[in-house]
C-alpha cells in the first residue's frame, strides 16, 4: 500500500473538528473575569437586597451574618466577601475593619428585624456600641471540629493560623464550556446581635452611674461606713425616724444644689440630631489590604 493511500485512511479516521486530548484547548475570552484582574464581573442582573456586590468584586474569605434575635427565622442573614484570599491573614484584617464590618453587619440586621416585625430596638436611637459582634471560622477541618467542646462545626479565628484546623472549601465549581476556573475560599461567621434596652452594657452602665450620683458618699472610717447622723429635736420623739432621714437628704440636696450653682456652669448639651445606624447614605468600603 503506497503512502497516498495511507493519508486517505488516516484522514478517514480523526474528525477535523474534534480535538485530541493531548492537543491544547482553545482559549476562549473569560466572561466571567476581568481580564486585567481576577475580580469577577458584577452581574447587575443577580444584585438585589439578598445578593451582596462584594460577592462579584472580590475573591477572599466569605463572611456570613448570622443572628438569633428572631425566633422562628432563620439564623443567617446575609453575607459579603473580603479582599484578603491568604486565610493567615483573615484575623488581623477583620481586627484592623471590625468597625466597618460592624456597619454592613448592622444594614442586614437592620432589614432583617423589619421583615420579621421584630420590635427590639425599634424606639431606640441606636448606636454601633449597642451591638454585639464576634467572629468564629467555619470552613475548619474535621480535626478543628473536633476541639471544640460545644461540638459546633466551627472555630476561633486563630485556626486560620494553622493548615491543620481549617479547610477551604469549593464555592464555584470549574465550567470548560464558559471557560470559569475553580474558585476555592474560606467562610467565617459573623454573629450581630442586639439585646433588648435593659440587657445592654452601655444602658445597664449608664443606668449605675445615674443612680451613683443621686446617692450620698459615704465617710469610710477605718473601713466602716459611717451612716448620716439625723439631728435631733425636743419633740424627735414626735416625728418618724423616717420623716427625720427624709428631712435631712432634702437639707442635704438644697446645699449641694448652692455649691453648685457658685461654679461654673456646664457648656450646653448639642442641638444637632443624634446619631442614628445604621447610616443612611450606605456602607463604607473596606480597604484591600
Amino acid at each position: 500500500m503506497n503512502s497516498q493511500a495511507n493519508s486517505v485512511v488516516l484522514s478517514l479516521r480523526s474528525r477535523p473538528t474534534t480535538p485530541l486530548q493531548d492537543e491544547a484547548m482553545e482559549v476562549r475570552p473569560d466572561v466571567g473575569t476581568r481580564p486585567d484582574s481576577d475580580e469577577i464581573v458584577p452581574r447587575v442582573e443577580m444584585l438585589c437586597d439578598h445578593v451582596d456586590e462584594t460577592l462579584f468584586t472580590k475573591r477572599g474569605a466569605i463572611i456570613q451574618f448570622i443572628n438569633g434575635n428572631c425566633a422562628g427565622s432563620p439564623s443567617t442573614i446575609g453575607g459579603m466577601r473580603l479582599p484578603v484570599k491568604d486565610v493567615r491573614k483573615v484575623p488581623a484584617y477583620l481586627a484592623r475593619n471590625k468597625d466597618s464590618i460592624k456597619v454592613h453587619a448592622m444594614k442586614h440586621l437592620t432589614k432583617h428585624f423589619i421583615d420579621m416585625q421584630c420590635s427590639i430596638g425599634a424606639t431606640d436611637v441606636l448606636t454601633a456600641d449597642d451591638y454585639g459582634m464576634t467572629f468564629s471560622l467555619a470552613s475548619v477541618s474535621q480535626e478543628g471540629a473536633n476541639l471544640n467542646p460545644s461540638k459546633r462545626n466551627e472555630g476561633p479565628l486563630l485556626y486560620c493560623c494553622f493548615s491543620g484546623l481549617n479547610q477551604p472549601i469549593v464555592v464555584t465549581h470549574s465550567d470548560w464550556d464558559q471557560n470559569y476556573p475553580a474558585d476555592v475560599t474560606h467562610v467565617i461567621n459573623c454573629y450581630i446581635h442586639l439585646l433588648p434596652s435593659g440587657q445592654r452594657r452601655r444602658k445597664v452602665i449608664e443606668k449605675h452611674l445615674a443612680v451613683m450620683t443621686t446617692v450620698p458618699i459615704a465617710k469610710m472610717n477605718g473601713g466602716i461606713a459611717k451612716k448620716p447622723r439625723i439631728p435631733t429635736t425636743p419633740n424627735a420623739y414626735r416625728i418618724p425616724k423616717k420623716a427625720q432621714q427624709e428631712s435631712y437628704e432634702v437639707k442635704r440636696l438644697k446645699k449641694e444644689l448652692a455649691e453648685l450653682k457658685l461654679t461654673k456652669p456646664f457648656p450646653p448639651l448639642p442641638t444637632s440630631a443624634p446619631v442614628m445606624w445604621p447610616t443612611t447614605d450606605g456602607c463604607p468600603n473596606l480597604p484591600d489590604e
